[in-house]
């Protein structure tokens, strides 16, 4: 069960602490500046006054900067409708200078600094005259500055919502692959099984009776190798091999001399990956189609391979030497439900085929991506 954190909203009080830590670093930034050429021209012996006057100027536009964003929010001047916006922004920017001319006139006079006196209004003209045109461009640097900013944080939140769209759809997407997956491999269980009690019936109604005994107890070990591994999708090769040795066990008793296994497997390849099942029903189809339409005995060759990044199984059935050969690219549910399996787990990288040998009989192979297990412990060796 999946439970959710509730967040609490992040306090404004960082934000303000880093506005007035600008606006203050920047005023600092000016006052050296002036106060450097000051004193190679007339060097002053208090220096406090250029101090005030700098962060009175600075930390007044820190206040309207607050004003210039919510102006910017709700007349931004990016879209269709810009030109007329920007005029509209042209009054305005006439006005928060000379909102700050007077602001910092105001505070200049009753801080009672040497440039602000002796009152506001005989200091209030001149101030226009030299501050208004640069109090104008701060307030349309200020208007750039938060359209910028707007415009990455729109950037960013998008970006987001399409990281988390896509995600979105990746899950879903894996959800489906994974239903397809267990409802292909739930298909294929039930279909080997009941050809399994098909041919212990067959021997039932034959009377034969031990063989029929032999099946069962085969078909026992059988049962707990399947469930062993029923919520996998990828096994190893070994565990692998261990179902098919006990499959084929029980059809070595149906068959009796007529079927003989051979498994041709290198150790190191029993801990690469392969879909759970996968080769039983290439070898069912093998026992179906070749072995059992014919009287003479037949063998079935299981023989596994590493190819550069990818695994080779193949499994070649000596054929039936009669009725002449058949086409089994398509044959039976077990086939196509491999098929299916090997290009929802691998796409393109994953294939089966099947072909008529020359010499006689059908070859099945089987060819998907080589990958190893991390650890565990391999079942019974196949001999």
């Amino acid at each position: 069960m999946t439970t959710e954190r509730t967040q609490r909203p992040a306090t404004p009080y960082a934000a303000w602490f880093a506005v007035w830590a600008f606006w203050t670093l920047f005023g600092l930034v000016l006052f050296g500046q002036d106060f450097a050429r000051s004193q190679r021209a007339v060097p002053a012996d208090d220096w406090r006054p250029l101090l005030f006057c700098w962060l009175t100027q600075a930390y007044a536009w820190a206040l309207l900067s607050i004003v210039v964003r919510w102006l910017s929010q709700h007349v931004p001047i990016e879209g269709k409708h810009a030109a007329p916006r920007l005029a509209y922004h042209l009054p305005l920017s006439v006005l928060m200078a000379l909102t700050s001319v007077a602001l910092v006139d105001a505070v200049g006079s009753l801080l009672k600094i040497p440039w602000y006196l002796p009152d506001f209004w005989s200091v209030f003209p001149a101030s226009l005259v030299i501050r208004l045109p640069v109090d104008m461009f701060t307030y349309w640097l200020l208007l750039g500055f938060w359209e910028v900013s707007r415009g990455h944080e729109k950037y960013r939140q998008q970006k987001q919502l399409a990281l988390q769209s896509e995600l979105q759809l990746s899950d879903l997407r894996i959800q489906l692959a994974t239903a397809q997956l267990a409802v292909l491999k739930n298909q294929l269980q039930p279909h080997f099984l009941f050809n399994t009690l098909n041919s212990i019936m067959a021997l039932v109604r034959r009377q034969e009776t031990a063989p029929a005994e032999q099946m069962l107890e085969r078909l026992g070990d059988l049962l707990r190798c399947v469930l062993r591994d029923t919520d996998a999708q990828e096994v190893s090769l070994g565990s692998e091999l261990e179902l098919i040795r006990l499959y084929l066990s029980i059809e070595q008793v149906r068959f009796q001399d007529r079927l003989h296994v051979e498994i041709d497997v290198r150790p190191e390849l029993l801990r690469s990956m392969v879909p759970n099942m996968c080769l039983q029903p290439l070898v069912e189809n093998a026992i179906r189609h070749g072995i059992s339409r014919s009287s003479a005995a037949g063998t079935v060759h299981i023989k596994g391979a590493r190819s550069g990044d990818s695994l080779r199984i193949e499994v070649h059935d000596s054929g039936s030497h009669a009725g002449g050969p058949t086409d089994r690219r398509h044959s039976g549910i077990g086939l196509s439900n491999t098929r299916a399996r090997l290009h929802s787990l691998y796409g393109d990288e994953g294939r089966v085929g099947i072909e008529a040998c020359a010499g006689g009989g059908t070859l099945a192979t089987v060819v998907i991506p080589y990958r190893t297990m991390a650890s565990g412990t391999l079942p019974q060796a196949v001999q």
